[in-house]
């Protein structure tokens, strides 16, 4: 199996604390964020997430399974151009200016939901919500060009999130995706 064939990875991928990823907490009045800010080690990961993920080649795209964002359904993210929500509060001003212009895949999403149905995992669509701090801060990190679309598929319950991540991993879909959650 060559690089270009090889199914990506199911990857658990933390966003740190709030943006902190984003505060340089040496200049800052933020020194409680000492050690977990922009200068440190998970952000660095998150930073090089392609080689310590071990990932062969860049995605087509990104699912993501937040815990930030909940419905009474599972829904998807159908947007072609996903807004960027900043659902914390209490951090630096710049942190409330991150810009991502990440695109959506809603080929994908489409696809997403079709795969949960036919999974008997009744889903709906959703084009207007942006993408929440879970997704855009350690995407960014890890994608600053913002050149991987990112879907989202967001569930209500923990018990869910489990059963969607066995349902995609049996599954073995794979249209250049990393899925992550």
């Amino acid at each position: 199996m060559t690089d270009s064939t090889r199914v990506l990875p199911v990857i658990f991928i933390s966003h740190g604390a709030g943006p902190a990823w984003f505060v340089d907490s040496r200049k800052e009045s933020m020194k409680s964020m000492d050690g977990i800010d922009m200068h440190s080690k998970s952000a660095d990961m998150m930073r090089n997430l392609r080689s310590v993920a071990g990932l062969p080649r860049k995605p087509r795209a990104i699912l993501v399974i937040s815990a930030h964002w909940e419905e009474a359904e599972h829904t998807v993210s159908t947007s072609p151009r996903p807004s960027l929500y900043f659902d914390y509060y209490g951090f630096p001003e710049s942190t409330y200016k991150i810009e991502w212009p990440v695109r959506g895949e809603p080929q994908v999403a489409d696809v997403v939901i079709q795969l949960l149905a036919s999974n008997g995992i009744k889903c709906c669509a959703n084009i207007k919500r942006g993408l929440d701090h879970g997704v855009f801060v350690p995407l960014k990190l890890a994608y600053p060009e913002a050149d991987v679309p990112g879907d989202i598929d967001i569930l209500h319950f923990l018990i869910n999130k489990l059963y969607v991540i066995m349902a995609f991993a049996f599954n073995a879909y794979d249209a250049g995706l990393i899925r992550g959650c």
